[in-house]
Protein backbone atom coordinates (compact mmCIF):
# COMPACT_ATOMS: atom_id res chain seq x y z
CA UNK A 1 0.00 0.00 0.00
CA UNK A 2 0.97 3.66 0.47
CA UNK A 3 0.87 5.89 -2.55
CA UNK A 4 4.63 5.79 -3.21
CA UNK A 5 6.26 6.12 -6.61
CA UNK A 6 7.16 2.42 -6.51
CA UNK A 7 3.50 1.53 -6.40
CA UNK A 8 2.22 -0.48 -9.36
CA UNK A 9 -1.08 1.37 -9.40
CA UNK A 10 -1.02 5.15 -9.68
CA UNK A 11 -4.22 5.82 -11.59
CA UNK A 12 -7.35 4.20 -12.95
CA UNK A 13 -9.03 5.28 -16.18
CA UNK A 14 -12.70 4.48 -16.66
CA UNK A 15 -14.57 4.16 -19.91
CA UNK A 16 -18.13 5.43 -19.45
CA UNK A 17 -20.79 3.81 -21.65
CA UNK A 18 -21.30 0.12 -20.91
CA UNK A 19 -18.71 0.18 -18.13
CA UNK A 20 -19.95 2.78 -15.61
CA UNK A 21 -23.45 3.15 -16.94
CA UNK A 22 -25.70 0.56 -18.53
CA UNK A 23 -26.21 2.80 -21.54
CA UNK A 24 -25.00 0.43 -24.28
CA UNK A 25 -27.87 -1.98 -23.65
CA UNK A 26 -30.30 0.92 -23.65
CA UNK A 27 -28.72 2.30 -26.81
CA UNK A 28 -28.99 -1.09 -28.53
CA UNK A 29 -32.71 -1.25 -27.69
CA UNK A 30 -33.23 2.23 -29.16
CA UNK A 31 -31.28 1.27 -32.29
CA UNK A 32 -33.44 -1.82 -32.67
CA UNK A 33 -36.62 0.30 -32.63
CA UNK A 34 -35.14 2.84 -35.04
CA UNK A 35 -33.94 0.05 -37.32
CA UNK A 36 -37.46 -1.37 -37.49
CA UNK A 37 -38.94 2.05 -38.15
CA UNK A 38 -36.56 2.85 -41.03
CA UNK A 39 -36.17 -0.71 -42.31
CA UNK A 40 -32.45 -0.88 -41.48
CA UNK A 41 -30.72 -4.03 -40.37
CA UNK A 42 -28.97 -2.64 -37.28
CA UNK A 43 -27.63 -5.79 -35.63
CA UNK A 44 -25.56 -6.43 -32.52
CA UNK A 45 -22.57 -7.31 -34.70
CA UNK A 46 -22.80 -3.89 -36.38
CA UNK A 47 -23.09 -2.12 -32.98
CA UNK A 48 -20.24 -4.16 -31.46
CA UNK A 49 -17.91 -2.81 -34.15
CA UNK A 50 -18.72 0.84 -33.53
CA UNK A 51 -18.66 1.07 -29.72
CA UNK A 52 -16.07 3.59 -28.61
CA UNK A 53 -15.46 5.19 -32.01
CA UNK A 54 -15.85 8.96 -32.44
CA UNK A 55 -19.14 10.38 -33.73
CA UNK A 56 -17.48 11.38 -37.04
CA UNK A 57 -16.20 7.84 -37.48
CA UNK A 58 -19.60 6.41 -36.58
CA UNK A 59 -21.25 8.62 -39.16
CA UNK A 60 -18.79 7.46 -41.82
CA UNK A 61 -19.43 3.77 -41.03
CA UNK A 62 -23.21 4.31 -40.87
CA UNK A 63 -23.32 6.10 -44.21
CA UNK A 64 -21.14 3.46 -45.82
CA UNK A 65 -23.55 0.75 -44.69
CA UNK A 66 -26.97 2.44 -44.83
CA UNK A 67 -26.39 5.65 -46.79
CA UNK A 68 -28.34 4.47 -49.82
CA UNK A 69 -31.42 3.78 -47.75
CA UNK A 70 -31.47 6.33 -44.95
CA UNK A 71 -30.51 9.86 -44.03
CA UNK A 72 -28.04 9.81 -41.14
CA UNK A 73 -29.34 13.00 -39.48
CA UNK A 74 -32.94 11.77 -39.49
CA UNK A 75 -32.15 8.31 -38.16
CA UNK A 76 -29.72 9.63 -35.56
CA UNK A 77 -32.19 12.30 -34.45
CA UNK A 78 -34.87 9.67 -33.85
CA UNK A 79 -32.47 7.39 -31.97
CA UNK A 80 -31.30 10.23 -29.70
CA UNK A 81 -34.90 11.19 -29.03
CA UNK A 82 -35.82 7.67 -27.88
CA UNK A 83 -32.65 7.40 -25.81
CA UNK A 84 -33.10 10.77 -24.07
CA UNK A 85 -36.73 10.01 -23.36
CA UNK A 86 -35.69 6.80 -21.61
CA UNK A 87 -33.01 8.59 -19.53
CA UNK A 88 -35.48 11.34 -18.60
CA UNK A 89 -38.03 8.79 -17.44
CA UNK A 90 -35.75 6.31 -15.68
CA UNK A 91 -32.50 8.16 -14.98
CA UNK A 92 -28.99 7.01 -15.91
CA UNK A 93 -28.65 3.29 -15.13
CA UNK A 94 -25.55 2.84 -12.95
CA UNK A 95 -23.69 -0.47 -13.20
CA UNK A 96 -23.60 -2.58 -10.03
CA UNK A 97 -20.45 -1.97 -7.99
CA UNK A 98 -19.56 1.42 -9.49
CA UNK A 99 -20.05 3.53 -6.33
CA UNK A 100 -18.18 0.91 -4.26
CA UNK A 101 -15.28 0.81 -6.72
CA UNK A 102 -15.00 4.61 -6.78
CA UNK A 103 -15.10 4.74 -2.97
CA UNK A 104 -12.38 2.09 -2.80
CA UNK A 105 -10.11 4.18 -5.05
CA UNK A 106 -10.81 7.27 -2.97
CA UNK A 107 -9.89 5.42 0.25
CA UNK A 108 -6.67 4.18 -1.37
CA UNK A 109 -5.92 7.70 -2.65
CA UNK A 110 -5.67 6.45 -6.22
CA UNK A 111 -6.72 9.13 -8.73
CA UNK A 112 -9.40 8.28 -11.27
CA UNK A 113 -10.07 9.64 -14.75
CA UNK A 114 -12.97 9.07 -17.09
CA UNK A 115 -12.24 8.80 -20.83
CA UNK A 116 -15.28 8.58 -23.06
CA UNK A 117 -16.05 8.84 -26.76
CA UNK A 118 -19.30 10.54 -25.76
CA UNK A 119 -19.37 14.31 -26.08
CA UNK A 120 -18.74 16.54 -23.11
CA UNK A 121 -22.24 17.89 -22.58
CA UNK A 122 -23.90 14.46 -22.35
CA UNK A 123 -21.11 12.87 -20.30
CA UNK A 124 -21.10 15.70 -17.74
CA UNK A 125 -24.87 15.44 -17.48
CA UNK A 126 -24.62 11.72 -16.66
CA UNK A 127 -22.02 12.42 -13.98
CA UNK A 128 -24.10 15.14 -12.37
CA UNK A 129 -27.33 13.10 -12.57
CA UNK A 130 -25.67 10.15 -10.84
CA UNK A 131 -23.80 12.30 -8.31
CA UNK A 132 -20.46 10.71 -9.22
CA UNK A 133 -18.57 13.70 -10.66
CA UNK A 134 -16.62 14.33 -7.44
CA UNK A 135 -14.88 10.94 -7.69
CA UNK A 136 -13.02 11.88 -10.88
CA UNK A 137 -9.83 13.93 -10.95
CA UNK A 138 -9.78 14.22 -14.75
CA UNK A 139 -12.27 13.90 -17.59
CA UNK A 140 -11.49 13.41 -21.28
CA UNK A 141 -14.26 13.50 -23.89
CA UNK A 142 -14.64 12.32 -27.47
CA UNK A 143 -14.72 15.86 -28.80
CA UNK A 144 -11.21 16.52 -27.38
CA UNK A 145 -9.38 13.82 -29.34
CA UNK A 146 -8.73 13.31 -33.03
CA UNK A 147 -8.77 9.54 -33.10
CA UNK A 148 -11.34 7.31 -31.41
CA UNK A 149 -10.77 3.87 -29.90
CA UNK A 150 -9.18 1.41 -30.82
CA UNK A 151 -6.58 4.20 -31.08
CA UNK A 152 -5.20 4.73 -27.55
CA UNK A 153 -5.12 8.55 -27.85
CA UNK A 154 -7.97 9.19 -25.39
CA UNK A 155 -6.43 6.96 -22.69
CA UNK A 156 -2.95 8.45 -23.20
CA UNK A 157 -4.48 11.93 -22.76
CA UNK A 158 -6.17 10.81 -19.54
CA UNK A 159 -2.92 9.33 -18.17
CA UNK A 160 -1.07 12.53 -19.03
CA UNK A 161 -3.76 14.62 -17.30
CA UNK A 162 -3.47 12.42 -14.20
CA UNK A 163 0.33 12.68 -14.35
CA UNK A 164 0.80 8.89 -14.46
CA UNK A 165 2.46 6.50 -16.89
CA UNK A 166 0.40 3.92 -18.79
CA UNK A 167 2.31 0.99 -17.28
CA UNK A 168 1.37 2.19 -13.80
CA UNK A 169 -2.26 2.78 -14.65
CA UNK A 170 -5.23 0.57 -15.31
CA UNK A 171 -7.83 1.03 -18.04
CA UNK A 172 -11.32 -0.32 -17.32
CA UNK A 173 -13.30 -1.18 -20.45
CA UNK A 174 -16.30 -3.16 -21.61
CA UNK A 175 -15.97 -3.00 -25.41
CA UNK A 176 -13.57 -4.64 -27.86
CA UNK A 177 -12.46 -1.29 -29.35
CA UNK A 178 -11.84 0.04 -25.86
CA UNK A 179 -9.85 -2.96 -24.72
CA UNK A 180 -7.70 -2.79 -27.86
CA UNK A 181 -7.05 0.89 -27.16
CA UNK A 182 -5.97 0.13 -23.59
CA UNK A 183 -3.63 -2.67 -24.64
CA UNK A 184 -2.14 -0.64 -27.52
CA UNK A 185 -1.54 2.26 -25.13
CA UNK A 186 0.54 0.02 -22.86
CA UNK A 187 -1.98 0.02 -19.98
CA UNK A 188 -2.89 -2.88 -17.75
CA UNK A 189 -6.35 -3.43 -19.15
CA UNK A 190 -9.26 -4.91 -17.24
CA UNK A 191 -12.31 -5.91 -19.24
CA UNK A 192 -15.76 -6.08 -17.72
CA UNK A 193 -17.66 -7.44 -20.73
CA UNK A 194 -21.01 -5.79 -21.30
CA UNK A 195 -22.53 -6.72 -24.67
CA UNK A 196 -19.53 -8.56 -26.14
CA UNK A 197 -17.14 -11.23 -24.85
CA UNK A 198 -13.46 -10.97 -25.90
CA UNK A 199 -12.07 -13.54 -28.34
CA UNK A 200 -9.48 -15.87 -26.67
CA UNK A 201 -6.46 -14.14 -28.24
CA UNK A 202 -7.58 -10.78 -26.86
CA UNK A 203 -8.48 -12.24 -23.47
CA UNK A 204 -4.87 -13.45 -23.06
CA UNK A 205 -3.67 -9.83 -23.28
CA UNK A 206 -5.95 -8.60 -20.50
CA UNK A 207 -4.73 -7.99 -16.97
CA UNK A 208 -8.06 -9.46 -15.76
CA UNK A 209 -11.51 -10.17 -17.07
CA UNK A 210 -14.19 -9.45 -14.46
CA UNK A 211 -17.90 -10.26 -14.33
CA UNK A 212 -18.73 -6.94 -12.66
CA UNK A 213 -17.22 -3.88 -11.00
CA UNK A 214 -17.19 -5.51 -7.57
CA UNK A 215 -14.67 -8.03 -8.92
CA UNK A 216 -12.52 -5.20 -10.26
CA UNK A 217 -11.80 -4.15 -6.66
CA UNK A 218 -10.23 -7.58 -6.06
CA UNK A 219 -8.08 -7.29 -9.21
CA UNK A 220 -6.84 -3.83 -8.24
CA UNK A 221 -5.90 -5.02 -4.72
CA UNK A 222 -3.20 -7.17 -6.36
CA UNK A 223 -1.47 -3.98 -7.49
CA UNK A 224 -1.44 -2.22 -4.12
Amino acid sequence: GGNTMSQLLQGVIFDMDGLMFDTERLSARCWEQVGRKFGLDITESFLAGVRGVTSQEFRRIFEQKFGERADYETVMGRKKELFCQEIRQNGVPVKPGLPELLEFLQEQKIPAAMATATNQEIAREYLSKTGLAAFFDQLVFGDQVRRGKPDPEIFLCAAQDLGVSPERSVVLEDSLNGVLAGIQGGFRTIMVPDMTQPPPKLEQQLFCKCENLFQVIGCLRELL
